[in-house]
């Protein structure tokens, strides 16, 4: 399609057009957006999965991986999602305007963000409970005179700081970690055919889901108030949290043994090569289509090239201290305990709430480092939570006007509907689901945005793209960007998610999981793709002529335009076609 090609409508194609929601509103603060990207970076899986990684490839070898799939991998995917949010001012169904065909992945995206809040919810509880816990006198998993804890349970030792892993063993020094995670907070009953449920986690649920409903009820804009203040607690926290480990007595011993390579493969090592895409794409949020929501509240003329550039590259950064830090006390764990190299897991929440806590329980004023940590990463996940339920609501009402009128009743609905699915985890059957429900979203994660790549640059075509953006931008994007937006970083995703899909369908057949448990998973994660045939499907039925004029027709862009009606006129201007949708225009200025 050249430049001056025309842009299908609504009225040509004999659908309902789209209408623009006058009262979507816009980030009252342009540092709300930011803020709100960057903090995905304190989520807990980031901790723990860059941890790993700097214990397996021997510390500094996993920055050259990590670099290499920030341009190749997040820089990319964060630009066409910035892209195609702010140019269409919708959410990730409506977005699909730019090619209906691939509609269905909107629908995906919902499903996957629906049950992904679930039990996002409930991962929140725990470093919430954690945080509750720490205003005691005493960190209370450190002992073993609790209610949850079993007559073989031990202490913790009261020795120095620093001891060599041959001085302790795992029962000596963790045990009553084991017995509060498992027995005080999970609730895992001690005789195996009683099911117990986790209370505290249940009314920590409830807690979260209120103040979700609260904080969304108000729109864009006390959302972005609610994370800016957030994160920059969070960002804070982390701050202090760093200092405290760098002025450990021992630290130039740590660091050495984390950075020693011996006995470990370096760049060599596969896993750091597989790993690097997913820490990319945990950045990206634990929702699907989150930065695309977000930047769809950007103004329209805003450097989404700039931008898509610095933020990926400052989270990246920011994300690889924490997980030094992190990396730091896993070192400082496995000295004590010749155990505690099994907490470098990826997903693990153990390292987290096991070794983690240990580590707080050996210093002065550990009720107080406790309480910051925990602190941080509550808000964090209950952030996350945030976005992911805002970006629900406003894709539906984004696409479906009739619901635009019952905004705050859907949003209200969707949070107690929410709260009572979640509460399935605070009970014994998925209390071990946390892990796999994680890792497998990595694989979805990386496949959309494989898809999304591929309908922006390839259907929806190299130059419409490059006209659309240098529209946006009043300028041309990099030679170089562009070609590996278009060739290399599809490719490399795409590889990405075969390997990690095949893992993780491995390491789910090997572990020991319940079947329910695969089952649910297979539900929730795997099930949503049929959307995408299925309404291929109906989107060709419905359409007059051949099987190749069909498709032609579906995948030509349907009311793409600037949702501003003086952005929209120039653009339409800017394609020679005012006049294709003049009536399209007329009749959503009386609607506005």
């Amino acid at each position: 399609m050249s430049t001056g090609d025309t842009v299908l409508n609504s009225y040509d194609a004999g659908h309902q057009p789209y209408i623009h929601d006058p009262k979507r509103g816009k980030w009252e603060n342009q540092w709300d957006f930011y803020l709100a990207c960057f903090t995905n970076v304190f989520s807990m899986r980031n901790f723990v999965m860059f941890a790993a990684l700097m214990h397996i490839s021997g510390g500094g070898y996993i920055f050259l991986p990590i670099l290499i799939n920030t341009f190749l991998y997040l820089i990319p995917v964060f630009f066409v999602q910035s892209f195609m949010g702010q140019f269409s001012s919708t959410g990730y169904i409506t977005v699909f305007r730019v090619s209906p065909l691939f509609k269905g992945i909107g629908y995906i995206i919902l499903a996957l963000n629906f049950s992904s809040v679930i039990y996002g919810s409930s991962v929140a509880t725990f470093p919430f409970l954690f945080f509750l816990k720490s205003f005691q006198l005493n960190t209370t998993w450190m002992y073993c005179d609790n209610s949850w804890n079993s007559e073989n349970c031990t202490e913790t030792s009261d020795r120095g700081p620093y001891i060599q892993s041959n001085d302790l063993n795992i029962s000596d020094s963790l045990e009553p970690l084991y017995e509060y995670y498992y027995h005080g907070i999970v609730k895992v009953s001690y005789d195996p055919d009683v099911k117990d449920i986790s209370w505290p986690m249940i009314l920590g649920e409830l807690l979260i889901w209120i103040v979700v409903g609260c904080v969304i009820f108000r729109g864009i804009k006390v959302v972005g108030q609610f994370l800016r203040y957030t994160t920059i607690i969070t960002a804070g926290i982390a701050f202090i949290l760093f200092i405290r480990t760098l002025c450990l007595p021992e630290l130039i011993l740590t660091t050495s043994k984390l950075f020693d390579v011996r006995g470990r493969a370096g760049l060599l090592h596969p896993l750091p090569w597989v790993i690097s895409p997913l820490l990319c794409s945990a950045a990206l949020g634990k929702g699907w289509g989150t930065t695309l929501t977000l930047a769809s509240f950007q103004p329209f003329r805003k450097n989404t090239e700039a931008y898509s550039t610095w933020i990926p590259v400052v989270m990246m950064t920011v994300a690889m201290i924490c997980g030094y830090m992190v990396a730091i006390i896993g070192v400082f764990v496995s000295c004590r305990t010749p155990m505690a190299l099994h907490f470098f897991d990826f997903d693990s929440f153990e390292y987290l709430f096991i070794a983690v806590p240990y580590f707080f329980g050996k210093l002065e004023a550990s009720q107080m480092w406790s309480m910051l940590f925990y602190l941080m990463l509550f808000l964090s996940e209950l952030n996350s939570v945030i976005i992911r339920t805002f970006a629900i609501v406003t894709s539906l009402c984004d696409e479906y006007v009739q619901l635009r009128r019952w905004k705050y009743e859907l949003g209200v609905g969707l949070c107690a509907i929410c709260f009572l699915l979640s509460t399935i985890f605070g009970t014994e059957y998925f209390a071990y689901a946390y892990r796999q429900f994680s890792s497998s979203g990595y694989t979805n994660q990386l496949l959309i945005s494989f898809l999304e790549i591929l309908i922006i640059v390839w259907i929806y075509g190299r130059e419409r793209f490059l006209r659309d953006v240098r529209f946006m931008l009043v300028r041309n994007i990099s030679v170089v960007k562009f070609y590996i937006l278009r060739f290399i970083s599809p490719i490399c995703i795409l590889i990405s998610a075969v390997i990690h899909g095949l893992t993780t369908v491995l390491v789910m057949i090997e572990e020991p999981t319940p079947i329910h448990v695969h089952s649910v998973i297979f539900i929730v994660k795997g099930l949503p793709w049929v959307f995408i045939p299925w309404y291929m499907i109906a989107k060709l039925l419905a359409t007059i002529g051949t099987i190749p004029e069909r498709f032609r027709k579906c995948t030509r862009p349907m009311d793409w335009y600037p949702a501003d009606p003086v952005d929209r006129q120039k653009y339409e201007m800017a394609l020679g076609a005012s006049d294709v949708s003049q009536q399209l225009l007329e009749m959503n200025d009386s609607v506005l």
